[in-house]
C-alpha cells in the first residue's frame, strides 16, 4: 500500500466520523411527546387490559350495564381508579374539558331523553 492510499483511507475515515458526529449532534433525545386525548374508547380499552385495576374494571362493568357513562368516571367512581389519577396528572394527556368532575355536576338532559 502506498502512502497516498493510506492517506486517502485515513481522510475517508475522518470524513465518515465527522458525518456521524454531525448526525449524532442533531438527534433529539427525550423530545416533545405526542399528546394523547382521553376518549371513551381509550378508557374502555384500558379497562380491558390485563393490568387494569379492580376499580377501573368495576367501573367498566357499570358502564357496560348502562348505570353510568365513561364521561362521568371522576364524578361517579368511588374510589376514582388509579389509572384516572395518573392520566389526569400526566401533562401529555388531554382530558376532555366538558366531562363532569363532581357528583352533583350532572350534564344537561333534554326532558324527553
Amino acid at each position: 500500500m502506498t502512502d497516498s492510499n493510506a492517506y486517502n483511507k485515513v481522510l475517508d475515515a475522518i470524513g465518515r466520523l465527522e458525518d456521524a458526529c454531525r448526525r449524532a449532534e442533531n438527534v433529539v433525545i427525550g423530545g416533545p411527546r405526542e399528546r394523547t386525548a382521553v376518549t371513551e374508547a381509550l378508557l374502555a380499552r384500558l379497562a380491558r387490559s390485563r393490568v387494569a385495576s379492580q376499580e377501573l374494571q368495576a367501573y367498566a362493568a357499570s358502564v357496560a350495564s348502562g348505570i353510568t357513562t365513561w364521561d362521568r368516571i371522576e364524578a361517579d367512581a368511588r374510589p376514582v381508579p388509579p389509572e384516572i389519577v395518573e392520566l389526569r396528572s400526566d401533562p401529555s394527556v388531554d382530558w376532555p374539558l366538558n366531562w363532569p368532575t363532581e357528583p352533583d355536576d350532572q350534564p344537561y338532559r333534554i326532558p324527553w331523553q
